[in-house]
Order: structure tokens, then sequence, then C-alpha cells
């Protein structure tokens, strides 16, 4: 099991798969995500720069 600091990412690795490269694809797998999460962020800014996140996303495309 992976999980961070905080304790909120997790990830379970079952023994028989893990290969000795393993812990880098999983911190390469969330290196991406967190960079994904990161766009949207930027996306919705330029999309209602003044407005919550939320505001953004209920007025539709």
């Amino acid at each position: 099991m992976f999980s961070s600091p905080e304790g909120r990412f997790n990830v379970l690795v079952c023994m028989h798969r893990s290969q000795p490269d393993t812990a880098s694809t999983v911190l390469a797998s969330l290196h991406r995500f967190i960079a994904g999460l990161a766009r949207e962020q930027v996306r919705r800014h330029k999309r209602a720069p003044d407005a919550p996140a939320c505001l953004a996303r209920a007025s539709g495309p």
C-alpha cells in the first residue's frame, strides 16, 4: 500500500503483480493525474476568473 502523508492518496498494489519499477510507475501516474488537475483548474479559471469553480461548472459550456 502506498499512501500520502495526509492519507488523501492511497494505492493498493498486489504483491504478485509488483515489479522493481512499481513505485516509480505509481509516482509517474500520480504526477500525470496532478498535471491534469492543474490544467483543468487553469481552464476553469480562464472560463470564469471571478466565479468559484462550482459556479463555472454550473453555467455550462
